[in-house]
């Protein structure tokens, strides 16, 4: 806001605009800068996600090999005796 006025051509003191920012509940936005972990690979294929992987059930929407969770094997169990 210091600089803003200074731009402006108004002339004020640093401490009393802390001052009045505090007394209003006035806070400065401060911007984070992006950081990005995960380099992409350039020359790899973009994917297509309407596809299906291969080895991968109809419909199944995990990447990786498939996990059989207690839940599925239950079902399947059920399906068995059916």
């Amino acid at each position: 806001m210091h600089a803003e006025l200074r731009r402006l051509g108004r002339r004020a003191n640093h401490k009393r605009i802390a001052r009045v920012m505090r007394e209003r509940d006035i806070r400065g936005v401060t911007r984070r800068k992006r950081r990005s972990l995960t380099r992409a690979d350039k020359k790899a294929r973009p994917f297509s996600g309407s596809a299906a992987r291969p080895g991968s059930p109809a419909g199944c929407c995990r990447s990786g090999p498939s996990v059989h969770s207690p839940s599925a094997d239950a079902a399947r169990a059920r399906q068995a005796r059916r």
